[in-house]
């Protein structure tokens, strides 16, 4: 099961979580949400209510760029000067009034600067070598610390991350703001077959003959990845605003899982104490799974 759906920290999914902290700035009238028709038994429990309007529903999983530039479409609809905010909805952030005031940072930054896009990077504590980098530049005038992109460094070995640590570069949440005519130019640069497939208005997305295209459209679409294909390839549009005061953690990997675990010493309801039996070897499985990890959280702290 995607770990969006999930309720990993309590009773409320990673997705349910997203939606509550965007919430704290963004009215919910002005959230959409991108999901696949495959998970349609998943998120539609969770999205009850919610207007077919503000519901992105792709019919295949292409990867971000298709995603994000659907959503990005539907939005031109809307409201064609919008400036829009992209969220991950698999992270775990602690700290949500802080995390959304450096967004809401951001909006007045690009309101300033209406050519660029903001990604939040968030100050590091470990040269971790599984999450995405980013490498600033010189620093922008601009209200906080922010400055341009130099690059990205995805997933670097474990002795780049280290220097990447000790330069003062920063980890990548995958949290974008910016203009919605700066997201759709810079698509349709890198992107430029994927941005014309969606140039076409679509119509009411309740609609049968939106969904009938929609399907023929992303029967036709190649995979891509937007971090990867459209903001690597135009750094001199892209700056970084460095978030301080909050906890982030982007799951990828079941450390990760057990590593916040043990940093919001959270005891949901899947982590019973039953799990801590022994195996026919006599090894008790909680604390042969546990123990390196809790270890590694006590130095973090």
């Amino acid at each position: 099961m995607p770990k969006q759906f999930c309720p990993i920290f309590g009773r409320t999914t990673l997705l349910g979580q997203t939606r509550r902290r965007v919430s704290l700035l963004v009215p919910p009238t002005r959230i959409l949400t991108v999901v696949t028709r495959a998970h349609e038994p998943l998120y539609s429990p969770l999205l009850k209510g919610i207007p077919a309007d503000n519901l992105v529903v792709q019919t295949q999983n292409r990867g971000t760029a298709a995603a994000i530039l659907y959503a990005l479409r539907r939005l031109s609809e809307r409201n064609p000067c919008a400036s829009v905010a992209i969220f991950p909805s698999d992270h775990f952030v602690h700290n949500n009034d802080v995390f959304m005031a450096h967004v809401d940072l951001a909006f007045h930054s690009v309101s300033e600067r209406p050519g660029l896009i903001l990604l939040l990077g968030m100050t590091p504590d470990r040269a971790e070598s599984a999450y995405g980098w980013i490498e600033p530049d010189e620093p922008i005038e601009l209200g906080g610390e922010v400055a341009r992109v130099r690059r990205f460094w995805e997933e670097p070995p474990p002795q780049v991350a280290l220097q990447l640590w000790e330069d003062g570069c920063l980890w990548n949440t995958f949290v974008m703001i910016g203009k919605l005519s700066t997201f759709i130019t810079l698509t349709i640069r890198a992107l430029p077959k994927v941005a014309s497939a969606f140039s076409r208005p679509l119509g009411p997305p309740d609609a049968a003959e939106h969904k009938e295209e929609l399907k023929r459209l992303y029967a036709r679409l190649p995979d891509g990845n937007f971090s990867e294909e459209v903001l690597a390839c135009n750094p001199k549009r892209l700056g970084v605003l460095r978030v301080a005061g909050v906890y982030w953690n982007d799951l990828g990997e079941p450390q990760h899982v057990l590593e916040t675990l043990v940093r919001t010493k959270a005891r949901p309801a899947w982590l019973k104490r039953k799990v801590a039996t022994s195996d026919r070897k006599g090894h008790r499985l909680f604390r042969r799974a546990a123990a390196p990890v809790t270890a590694l959280g006590d130095r973090r702290l």
